[in-house]
């Protein structure tokens, strides 16, 4: 488990440069992020999650298949430990976008839009119903 301590280093995962067109960098870098997201108190990784959704929203449209599979899987992280980093106005709508088109993919970057897909469901019904 992470502490708190370290999710300052491990902040600088979401730099800009993760955008830059290499993607052994790309995924290198946000593989990371999906892995440490248990540990830190949410109240400090929210806004740090926040920060990286447009990122990672534009990285599942990304020319590599292992890059948009990783991104689609730490979304789905995301989603199991920071719902509310992801339901919000501002990145709900790209991400559904994102996902819908994603389930075109290849197999294996489709089956883990499925799994998002099913957490963004399953965080809508709780907050609707619940």
């Amino acid at each position: 488990m992470y502490s708190n301590f370290k999710l300052l280093t491990q902040s600088q995962l979401l730099d800009p440069g993760l955008c830059m067109s290499k993607f052994t960098l790309k995924w290198y870098l946000h593989f990371p992020a999906g892995s440490i997201l248990e540990g830190p108190n949410p109240d400090n990784l929210k806004p740090i999650v926040e920060q990286a959704m447009p990122m990672l929203i534009e990285l599942l449209k990304d020319p590599s298949v292992v890059v948009r599979d990783t991104s689609a899987w730490t979304v789905g992280r995301v989603c199991e430990v920071l719902p509310d980093a992801v339901i919000t106005e501002q990145y709900l709508n790209p991400l559904l976008h994102a996902l819908v088109e994603g389930l075109a993919a290849e197999p294996r970057v489709a089956s883990n839009v499925c799994w998002v897909s099913g957490w963004t469901v399953r965080i809508e019904v709780t907050e609707v119903y619940w």
